[in-house]
């Protein structure tokens, strides 16, 4: 063998000896994402689950406050109910009949002491 095929021979095996370096630091990343992704997947379904559940919980804490303000406004004024206890159904069902608040399950109750006063 001459001296410039050894030459060639010991770069083109440099060059394959890179390669395959390469490719093994490329499996070795694609290893570790392929768990990343599947620790992300699962942590995923747990956040979603997480988030059903806590649907599920506002919208029966949503219909609970619906039949309780419900019962509230249609119910007669009992006696023994204090003044502001009448002034906070009053208010109710002020609030009830603004049109900004129709269907709305949040009041701002930040000006409520102002309409008490």
């Amino acid at each position: 063998m001459t001296c410039a095929e050894c030459m060639f021979a010991y770069s083109t095996n440099e060059e394959l000896q890179a390669t395959l370096q390469e490719l093994a630091d490329l499996q070795a990343q694609l290893t570790e994402l392929q768990a990343d992704n599947e620790r992300l997947t699962e942590e995923k379904g747990v956040l979603l689950e997480s988030l059903c559940r806590q649907t599920e919980k506002l919208e029966d804490s949503r219909t609970k406050v619906d039949t309780l303000q419900e019962l509230l406004l249609h119910h007669d004024q009992a006696e023994g109910c204090t003044e502001r206890e009448q002034k906070l159904v009053e208010l109710l069902k002020v609030l009830a009949n603004v049109h900004p608040f129709r269907n709305c399950h949040v009041i701002d109750i930040t000006h409520i002491p102002l309409l008490l006063s």
